[in-house]
């Protein structure tokens, strides 16, 4: 499944984060907002944290 909003994938067994055509992350929801870089920075956003 692609996807803009985070909260449609939130639940799936694997995200992969990819910018221009590139791999950036890949992980579960939790472990990627642990993680603390581009999927969470965009879960931020999207979420009016930022």
């Amino acid at each position: 499944m692609i996807a803009q909003r985070l909260s449609t994938i939130r639940n799936a067994d694997r995200i992969y984060v990819m910018e221009y055509g590139r791999f950036l992350e890949s992980g579960t929801d939790e472990q990627l907002l642990e993680q603390n870089e581009v999927y969470a920075s965009l879960w931020c956003v999207q979420s009016g944290l930022m």
